[in-house]
Order: C-alpha cells, then sequence, then structure tokens
C-alpha cells in the first residue's frame, strides 16, 4: 500500500485484505477512506474482502445498503465479503430481511452483548 490511511488500516493476507478501523465513529472521512479502499479492491485485486468492526461503533444504513449490493456483486465475481465483529444491530437487520447469508462469516460473526435484565420482565427460562 503507497497510501497511508488516517482512519483505516490494511493488512494483506492469504487471498484476502483486511480492513479494520483506528476510528470509534463514524464520519465523512472514514465513509470516504473506506470507499476508495474498497473500490481499489473491488477492481483492482482478485482478492477477498475482509472488513473487521471491532472499533466501530456502528455503520449507517445507507452504507450498510452499500456493504450488501458489494457482497452481491463480489459473489458474482466469485470472491466473498468476510465480515468480522459486526454491530448486532447489523446483524439482526440483515437477518430480518434474510440476507445475512451474502456475508461470510469468519469466526463469531457479531459481537456478543450482554442482555440486560430488567426487575419484572424476566425471559421465559429465565430464574
Amino acid at each position: 500500500m503507497a497510501r497511508e490511511y488516517s482512519t483505516l488500516e490494511i493488512h494483506e493476507i492469504p487471498n484476502a485484505f483486511l480492513i479494520s478501523f483506528f476510528e470509534q465513529e463514524w464520519d465523512e472521512l472514514v465513509e470516504e477512506e473506506l470507499e476508495g479502499v474498497i473500490s481499489m479492491f473491488f477492481f483492482q485485486t482478485r482478492n477477498h474482502i475482509q472488513i473487521d468492526f471491532e472499533n466501530l461503533n456502528g455503520i449507517p444504513h445507507y452504507f450498510l445498503n452499500r456493504l450488501i449490493h458489494l457482497a452481491i456483486d463480489l459473489k458474482v465475481k466469485k470472491r466473498v465479503l468476510v465480515v468480522i465483529n459486526l454491530p448486532f444491530s447489523i446483524y439482526h437487520y440483515a437477518h430480518r430481511f434474510h440476507i445475512e447469508k451474502i456475508f461470510y462469516p469468519l469466526g463469531d460473526m457479531y459481537r456478543d452483548l450482554k442482555p440486560i435484565s430488567i426487575p419484572g420482565h424476566e425471559l421465559e427460562g429465565d430464574s
């Protein structure tokens, strides 16, 4: 990689490029750099794309739709979009519309969130 990125960290791993975030909040700079890197990897390489969302708190819905289209386009080219540490809300959104299978999960696809117990509103099976 010739260019340095202020919000992203990029590693080349066997058959893929791993993109991880320095930032915790989504902003224009994160979006601009991520779109540029994804476009470069999509058009100029034959490798898979991995995105690790561990440090990022969330992404806007419009960008999630772009990731969904990217995953579909990569499948057409016989490549995959691997997502790691996806926030549960995003996984739930994909699961709700039955599109979670377009992402290729690696290990735990989403971050586990501990359930919050509210007195008087216990879940079935809780005692």
